[in-house]
């Protein structure tokens, strides 16, 4: 008897079809898990580029207020200076 024709060979074959659709799936899966891991790496590098652009932006803001600190107390000396000789002559 041939060795085709066998029962063993016959089950064998019979599991081995079953196990090709569980296989494509195994197959299938890791491939979702290796884009979901690759999504996630980029999603971390997204998050560490937003965090030091955030952090830039915290130090642009700071420098913009104490420019406009400075600004200020230019302006009020200016306006000091004028009103001074205003003052002075008013006085006179």
């Amino acid at each position: 008897m041939s060795y085709k024709f066998s029962p063993e060979y016959a089950q064998l074959s019979e599991i081995k079809k079953e196990l090709g659709p569980i296989k494509n799936l195994a197959t299938s899966a890791d491939e979702i898990a290796k884009s979901a891991n690759d999504i996630a790496n980029i999603a971390k590098e997204e998050a560490e580029i937003a965090h030091r652009e955030a952090e830039q932006s915290k130090k642009q803001a700071s420098f913009s207020n104490k420019m406009a600190i400075a600004s200020l107390i230019v302006a009020v000396i200016s306006t000091l200076i004028s009103v001074i000789p205003l003052i002075a002559s008013l006085l006179n």
